[in-house]
């Protein structure tokens, strides 16, 4: 008896979960929310930074459609930024802004879609892309690529760094 009601109540917790929203632009599948917000306009919850270690395992852990999600790609995420002047970023290439566009409180065009990605953070997301880097005083550091939604800057930080996630699927 006791088998059938724990059955019963995964059955129903499983059920009454809310299907992840998501956002196909060509053949990708990316979450429509940051990872720890929901909702059709992705207003429940709180966005989580994580450090890249825990990002790669919380877009892993998604089992949304049986679908395998991970962190975009350096390539796939900059693909979600669209700089004023047209240009494409990469990880050489951000976006570019007068000195008087850098001010917080400066009225600046969006990189990127708001209304494909309600609720973005305007911060930086990790991306799948690492690398190696050698500070000023010859020790070799692991960093991971990283780009602002805000801004459309590409930069790399060591992965202990915490930033927040968007988890992409095809």
């Amino acid at each position: 008896m006791k088998i059938i009601i724990y059955i019963l109540s995964f059955i129903i917790i499983m059920c009454s979960k809310p299907k992840m929203e998501t956002v196909k632009i060509d053949k990708l599948i990316w979450q429509k929310c940051s990872l720890g917000l929901s909702g059709t306009d992705c207003t429940q919850g709180t966005a989580v930074q994580l450090p890249w270690d825990d990002a790669v395992k919380a877009c892993e852990n998604l089992n949304e459609d049986g679908k395998k999600w991970r962190l975009p790609t350096l390539e796939e995420l900059s693909s979600l930024i669209s700089c004023k002047d047209g240009k494409k970023i990469s990880k050489d290439i951000s976006c570019e802004w007068k000195e008087d566009e850098l001010s917080p409180d400066a009225q600046r065009e969006s990189v990127f879609n708001s209304s494909l990605f309600p609720g973005t953070q305007k911060d930086f997301y990790w991306s799948s892309f690492t690398g190696e880097y050698e500070s000023l005083d010859g020790t070799k550091k692991i960093v991971a690529y990283n780009i602002d939604f805000d801004f459309g800057m590409v930069s790399f930080v060591e992965k202990k760094y915490k930033k927040f996630i968007r988890c992409v699927t095809e």
